[in-house]
């Protein structure tokens, strides 16, 4: 087979992947294509790669409508250096253990407690 005819039928199946909604594994397929070393890579490790996209790409639309339905108030808080800092006497080693999330699987629950009005202080603190 040419190299114009695998490319074409390459375009050709990229079509057909995304008609049946598998866009992650088109863009993947598009990307190693465009790659000059992915005949270095073998078949297993492509196909491999091409699933991961698309396994990953749906596991990311996903969590974000999940985090969209759930109406946060802070949808894009994520932990950072603040939590470090000394000035807020927080217990570091333990909100880095929340953070893994393990709670959740092992089907344990959360309760947060503290002083009223708590969250605009570490607030302000931040800002």
């Amino acid at each position: 087979m040419t190299d114009r005819r695998i490319l074409e039928s390459t375009e050709e199946l990229c079509m057909k992947l995304r008609h049946m909604k598998l866009s992650g594994m088109a863009d993947e397929l598009e990307r190693q294509n465009n790659d000059p070393n992915h005949d270095l890579v073998s078949f297993d490790e492509r196909l491999n790669g091409i699933i991961n996209a698309e396994w990953n790409l749906r596991y990311n639309k996903k969590l974000n409508r999940f985090i969209k339905k759930a109406t946060l108030r802070y949808p894009e808080a994520d932990l950072d250096d603040t939590i470090y800092n000394p000035a807020r006497q927080l217990d570091t080693d333990t909100i880095e253990r929340l953070s893994k999330c393990s709670w959740i699987e092992e089907g344990r629950n959360l309760l947060v407690t503290g002083a009223s009005g708590s969250g605009n202080y570490a607030k302000q603190l931040i800002m």
